[in-house]
């Protein structure tokens, strides 16, 4: 018989066994195991074993199921080893390979077939059997690694169905004892599927995380993914406080296994990170004709952004409550919603931050009025916040300000504020209306008498235009934005208009200096924000003090709504890993 007759896989109970002997001796089959030869000679066995792997399997144990560590493995036999369940108790050793047997019931229920006589456990089947051993045998690494994945890949889509068909496997499958440690491991992860699950972040579902799992919740947060060797180098943790940490993460939802670290010699190394499923926080800037939100992970991935232009207040209000909820809706599958800050145009008493201060409010409305237009989960971390506070801690956390510890939002529109940021801490009053520069007496002088707010009509900018035109110049420009097109393109009379008017703001700028003495003065608006005003208040201010640098924001338009997503995203850390998260930001006067 040529070589070329036989195949790559022979199984000797199929042929004569002088026939194969002879053929051996001859050199045209090769050995692989017992029972099992190949006419591929020049072929790696191993590979050859990787290859015909389920033939191989279902002819020397017909009807097994692949059980335990083999069905958690996207490659199951990871490690040099495929466990199954048969009746045969001899493991069979191939090349690269053994296969080990162990007793149990053949196919049940909810197992899929992989062909050639092959079946692979179900995700119930596997938790069964999981837990059925003692508690020092158990993986729970792997297992919530596997059980996340499961989750991800839709393989596993409802909990509350995967209880009602472990109930029944249990009994198919011999494992009852096993059955109520696996009922409380789904408990701990089940969410209410209606959509209350939004609720989760409340008061009574906070997760209760213990110290270590907190200080690496923490470190993964400011440092990054890592794998568990450099967790505990960062942390100074055993490498066993490590994985108990870690895994109760998992357990909660908070992180997962992001990738496998390769490495040059040894194992490769899980590298963890926050979980997709960890949660969220939201920020909004409800302004008086426009309204931004933003929702970001816990770890600071940016996962929604919408904006509403250009409507009345309280139309406006409408539109904003609608958008929530429908924001809620789309990403329920990224977790609860853990904290929100809604930044407002009005002062925000810290001692009640349902109540604004006398004056002018947006449309008539207090910010309690504002708060009971939306449908936000009950009991989640909520803040109210002035909208220039929101600016200036943008700034000094990821903005131009990133670092410093005295700096100036100064926001000049329609109307003006400054959000103060002072010591290293950010300054609301003890009445909210720290900022609040449009209170400022003016016109201040022998023959005349300050008018309530008219600091902030003189430096709006359409109160500035139409003095520009009483005074009979030859500006008759309307439109700001248009004032600044022309003066950009370098028309005598806009530039001086628009120099002018960055003096006037920069006189301002210099009260400021003079009183809190700032190493930096961001300037945002619609108007504060564009380059020549910039420049204009730059030089008046350096007039004075050349330690005060001036600058526009890195932020533009979205500045007070990133500042409302980064306090809620600080609120939201701050309460989930407790001392273990060092605020990014402090606030004068807020019990922590």
């Amino acid at each position: 018989m040529s070589r070329s007759a036989w195949p790559d896989l022979v199984f000797s109970h199929q042929h004569d066994a002088a026939v194969i002997s002879r053929a051996t001796q001859r050199g045209t089959l090769k050995r692989l195991a017992r029972g099992l030869y190949s006419g591929a000679i020049g072929s790696d066995n191993t590979a050859l074993i990787r290859r015909f792997l389920w033939q191989i399997v279902g002819q020397s144990f017909p009807g097994c199921v692949v059980c335990d560590e083999s069905a958690m493995d996207k490659d199951p036999v990871v490690g040099g080893a495929l466990y199954i369940v048969h009746g045969k108790r001899r493991s069979l050793a191939l090349p690269g390979l053994e296969i080990i047997p162990r007793p149990g019931p053949g196919s049940i229920v909810g197992d899929t077939a992989l062909g050639e006589g092959v079946w692979m456990s179900s995700p119930a089947r596997i938790l069964l059997d999981i837990f059925s051993r003692p508690q020092h045998h158990r993986d729970m690494d792997k297992l919530n690694d596997w059980f996340l994945l499961q989750q991800e890949n839709g393989v596993v889509t409802s909990l509350k169905q995967l209880m009602g068909q472990i109930k029944k496997v249990a009994v198919l499958a011999g494992r009852e004892k096993s059955l109520p440690e696996v009922l409380a491991f789904l408990a701990s992860r089940i969410e209410n599927e209606t959509g209350a699950s939004l609720v989760m972040a409340s008061a009574q579902t906070l997760p209760d995380i213990s110290a270590v799992a907190r200080t690496l919740g923490a470190a993964l947060i400011t440092q990054g993914a890592a794998t568990r060797p450099e967790l505990a180098e960062i942390s100074g943790l055993s490498k066993p406080s490590v994985s108990a940490g870690i895994s109760e993460l998992q357990t909660l939802n908070l992180v997962r296994p992001l990738y496998m670290q390769t490495v040059m010699k040894g194992r490769a190394a899980k590298v963890y990170g926050i979980a997709k499923t960890a949660g969220w926080v939201l920020g909004a800037d409800i302004g008086n004709y426009q309204a931004l939100f933003v929702a970001r992970s816990l770890d600071g991935k940016t996962l929604a952004q919408r904006r509403i232009d250009n409507q009345p207040f309280k139309q406006l209000i409408g539109s904003a409550a609608n958008l929530l909820e429908s924001l809620q809706r789309e990403l329920h599958p990224y977790g609860p919603l853990y904290a929100a800050t809604l930044a407002l145009s009005q002062a925000i008493r810290p001692d009640n931050q349902l109540s604004g201060r006398e004056g002018p409010s947006q449309a008539g409305l207090s910010p309690s009025d504002i708060l009971s237009r939306f449908s936000l989960p009950p009991h989640i971390s909520l803040r109210l916040e002035n909208n220039v506070n929101c600016a200036v801690a943008a700034e000094v956390v990821n903005g131009s300000a990133k670092g410093l510890q005295d700096v100036i939002f100064l926001q000049i529109g329609t109307r003006i504020g400054a959000g103060i940021y002072a010591g290293g801490q950010l300054i609301r009053g003890v009445r909210g209306c720290a900022g609040e520069v449009a209170d400022i007496p003016f016109p201040w002088s022998s023959s005349e008498q300050p008018i309530e707010l008219m600091l902030e009509r003189y430096l709006g900018y359409p109160d500035y235009l139409d003095r520009l035109n009483r005074n009979g110049g030859k500006m008759t420009e309307r439109s700001l934005p248009l004032l600044l097109e022309r003066a950009e393109a370098g028309e005598p009379a806009a530039v001086r208009a628009v120099q002018e008017y960055g003096r006037q703001v920069g006189f301002l700028a210099i009260g400021l200096v003079a009183t809190l003495d700032p190493a930096m003065i961001v300037l945002g608006g619609p108007v504060g924000g564009h380059r020549l005003i910039c420049a204009a208040v730059r030089k008046t201010v350096q007039a004075l003090s050349a330690h005060t640098e001036v600058v526009i924001s890195g932020f533009a338009a979205n500045a007070t709504a990133e500042g409302a997503v980064t306090l809620a995203q600080d609120l939201a850390l701050r309460q989930l890993f407790g001392g273990a998260y060092a605020s990014r930001i402090t606030q004068a006067g807020v019990t922590r």
